[in-house]
């Protein structure tokens, strides 16, 4: 896959206000491309033992501690996860169901798009 620059386009007065890029993709290949419509932030990091091991194949999930959905991700052999799609407000972190022995996770405007925390495994 090939990111091309693009120019910015303007929609009935709407002006974005980041670069936009075109996606190339090659004959009979296939990408998905998530377009959000709002800010949408990730949760990335490591899940390790209690050993300092990484874990793979953890479901790690960031539940909402009021109201919306919840987004999930799947650790990599080297403990890594990244968990997409994730709104503002304040987030409980799950590993495989259990809950995390951490406090709550809070994105708010001034949140970095990429939240980076690093978790073990109860």
């Amino acid at each position: 896959m090939k990111l091309l620059p693009a120019p910015t386009t303007l929609i009935l007065r709407w002006c974005a206000s980041l670069r936009s890029y075109a996606v190339h993709v090659t004959a009979g290949g296939y990408t998905s491309i998530i377009v959000p419509f709002s800010v949408s932030y990730t949760i990335a990091g490591t899940v390790q033992d209690a050993q300092g091991n990484p874990v793979g194949g953890v479901k790690v999930e960031a539940v909402p501690v009021e109201k919306g959905s919840k987004s999930s991700a799947v650790t990599n052999g080297a403990g890594i996860f990244f968990v997409d799609n994730v709104r503002q407000g304040v987030y409980k972190m799950l590993l495989d169901g259990e809950s995390v022995n951490t406090d709550t996770i809070e994105i708010t405007p001034d949140t970095e798009l990429i939240v980076e925390v690093n978790l073990k495994k109860p």
